[in-house]
């Protein structure tokens, strides 16, 4: 299958703004994978802000019930060189061109605009 955006998200367990933003990204994952959309749910912390263990990610991803992988990265260590610093906010959201894997979108928080962009790089 041909994969036309991928989107990472990266959140943590204690972000409620993240533990309340899976559904939609589950919802928005079935409605357009056939489309050639992958994502990838990154979790750095715990919900007491350690890096997060394999029962606890277990735990994790049972909660979240969603078809996308989960992983861990603790602390963020793999991810913390490509992590932007003027997006501070919670579940940071990076997109990327299927094809090259080139960054086209990032933002922080939840918004509508990262959801258009994947729109539009589906042919949507």
């Amino acid at each position: 299958e041909e994969v036309k955006a991928v989107w990472i998200v990266l959140s943590t367990g204690w972000c409620g703004v993240c533990e309340n933003y899976a559904p939609t990204v589950q919802q928005f994952y079935q409605d357009h994978k056939a489309d050639g959309l992958r994502v990838l749910w990154i979790v750095g912390e715990d919900n007491n802000y350690n890096p997060p263990d394999w029962p606890y990610m277990e735990e994790y991803a049972a909660k979240k019930n969603v078809s996308f992988p989960i992983v861990r990265d603790a602390q963020f260590q793999q991810v913390y060189v490509y992590l932007d610093p003027s997006v501070p906010s919670l579940p940071h959201q990076y997109l990327l061109d299927g094809k090259t894997m080139e960054l086209v979108f990032k933002s922080g928080g939840v918004d509508e605009e990262g959801e258009n962009k994947m729109l539009e790089m589906l042919g949507k």
